[in-house]
């Protein structure tokens, strides 16, 4: 892979990780410290069913990692999607990318546009699946 490419990737993990930070420290921190706080009560209320109340309590904590895997996948997913579109944009367009420097220059530019386009939904991304989270917490 050439240096623009690597370049770009630390690029998406970055934004990926700035967009989704609030997400992400609201799992990991907010539901987790509720599911803590649930578990412990579990010892107190029930002292027969102790067990299936803790299990009832990490379910928002289960479903919540679940729907930021199940999106940060699709993002992936539509991040080698459009590259390999760049891909064979350029291949069909003639000659090899491995054996052509200007076709791997311009496969990179195609890359890095599509990639690009893709980073700006990121903001999208983050409120969609907090929205989801939030969503399926109250549904329970």
């Amino acid at each position: 892979m050439s240096d623009s490419v690597n370049r770009l990737s630390q690029e998406v993990n970055n934004a990926v990780n700035e967009n989704l930070s609030g997400v992400q420290d609201y799992v990991n921190i907010t539901l987790q410290k509720e599911y803590y706080k649930c578990g412990y009560e579990c010892f107190d209320k029930d002292k027969n069913d102790i067990q299936r109340c803790v299990q009832r309590c990490s379910v928002p904590v289960e479903r919540a990692g679940a729907i930021l895997q199940n999106e940060l996948s699709r993002f992936q997913e539509r991040l080698q999607r459009s590259m390999m579109v760049c891909r064979d944009r350029v291949e069909i367009a003639g000659g090899s990318i491995d054996e052509d420097d200007s076709k791997m220059k311009e496969m990179e530019s195609c890359m890095e546009t599509s990639v690009r386009e893709q980073m700006k939904n990121l903001p999208k991304l983050a409120e969609h699946i907090q929205k989801q989270i939030s969503t399926s917490n109250t549904s329970r």
